[in-house]
Parts: C-alpha cells; sequence; structure tokens
C-alpha cells in the first residue's frame, strides 16, 4: 500500500480472500473497497481499526490479526493479518507498507466444528439424568456433571480423586475400585453394576461404564 493508503501491487491470492479482481483493488483505498470485515465474534471491524490503517496511522507494525472477510458469493474468507512499514522517508512517515493475509479458512472452520461440538455435548450432559464424567490417566475424577451433587447430595468438589466412592455403599466400594483400578491399569473399557445412595436416602443401581481415550501410540490421555 502507498502512505496514502491506496494500493499499488496485489497478487491472485490476495483478489480471491478478497473475492474482488484487480481492477476493483489497483489504486483504491483498502477502507473504499466496500468490504464487510468482521472479528472472530462477528463483529464489525470499522475502517480505522484495520492493521493496515493502524500501521499507516502509527508506523507500528500488526501480527497475526485474525479477520473474516464476506465476499459477495455470501461466503466467509477467514485470513491471519500481518503489516510492516516497507520504509521510513527523510520525515519518519512510511513510504508505504506490505499487507500479508494468510488463508486459516479450513482451521476455522474445523475450529468452530469442535467447539460446537464441545458446546453440544455439554448441554446434552447438562440436560441428562445420568452421571457423566472425565478422569485423569491416573485414574482419578477430574471432572463430574451436576447430575451428580442432585442424585447424591455430594458436591462435585467431593468427587475428585477417588471420593465419588463416598456415594457407594461400603459393600460396594471396595468391588467398584478394583474394577476401576484394573480397567484403569489394563487400558481397558470396564463395565460394573453397584448401587448409588441417593439424597433421599434410597439407593439405586446404576450400570457404570468407563472407556479409555488413547494417543495414536496407544497411551491411555483420559
Amino acid at each position: 500500500l502507498c502512505p496514502e493508503g491506496t494500493t499499488f501491487a496485489c497478487n491472485p491470492s490476495a483478489c480471491r480472500l478478497l473475492g474482488l479482481p484487480q481492477e476493483r483493488i489497483f489504486g483504491r483505498r483498502f477502507a473504499d473497497l466496500n468490504l464487510q470485515v468482521i472479528h472472530e465474534d462477528g463483529s464489525t471491524v470499522s475502517p480505522n481499526k484495520l492493521p493496515s490503517t493502524v500501521t499507516l496511522a502509527t508506523g507500528n507494525s500488526c501480527h497475526d490479526v485474525v479477520l473474516g472477510f464476506r465476499i459477495p458469493d455470501g461466503d466467509t474468507n477467514w485470513v491471519s493479518v500481518d503489516t510492516d512499514i516497507l520504509d521510513i522517508d527523510k520525515t519518519g512517515h512510511p513510504t508505504g507498507i506490505v499487507v500479508s493475509m494468510h488463508d486459516i479458512s479450513k482451521l476455522k472452520r474445523s475450529n468452530d466444528a469442535i467447539r460446537r461440538g464441545e458446546q453440544l455435548f455439554r448441554s446434552l450432559v447438562a440436560a441428562s439424568a445420568q452421571i457423566v464424567w472425565e478422569a485423569d490417566p491416573d485414574g482419578t475424577f477430574r471432572t463430574i456433571s451436576s447430575s451428580f451433587e442432585t442424585l447424591t447430595g455430594k458436591s462435585v468438589g467431593d468427587a475428585q480423586g477417588l471420593g465419588w466412592l463416598a456415594a457407594l455403599p461400603a459393600t460396594d466400594q471396595i468391588r467398584v475400585k478394583k474394577v476401576w483400578q484394573r480397567a484403569h491399569h489394563r487400558g481397558e473399557m470396564f463395565e460394573v453394576e453397584c448401587r448409588l445412595q441417593l439424597t433421599d436416602g434410597t439407593t439405586r443401581y446404576y450400570l457404570m461404564r468407563g472407556v479409555p481415550l488413547k494417543t495414536d501410540e496407544g497411551t491411555v490421555q483420559e
């Protein structure tokens, strides 16, 4: 970009990411391209907050700024933007800046899909009457759904480590602990029937299952 902010060079990849032909970009300021630029949260980026505008105004480089360009076909191209000064004239002003845009659309969509999946999973867990939990590789509980507290009256904090065993009758604790520790030692799935002491003083039978999540090398990670 020239010191005035107009574009004097632009490669085909930039045209593709912006969704505009070269003739629409050359000789024009980025802010005048009538592009809808958004932040990751979907809010609009104002022209004075664009990395190119900031670098031209302050002389400071910008790095790894994630922006989304809504292109004419309705899709959004996600890019990571870097801006750097080309040179400084005798008056201390930049003679121009270079803008680099790295296409991160696939990575962004993949991360969004993972995030939506996690949100869906947590929503299903919160709405379920069952107890869902996660444990560290050493076999101690890390997280457990709030339904544990609702059913047993014991706090989620009480369940940490092997504290969850206290929700079982004493006669079930030793048996279940052995099954749990054997499965953890072998890195295999387990299934055991046990009783759970509820808040009203009654006990109810539950089927407890655990499935190890392993790395590609076969090591249990949780």
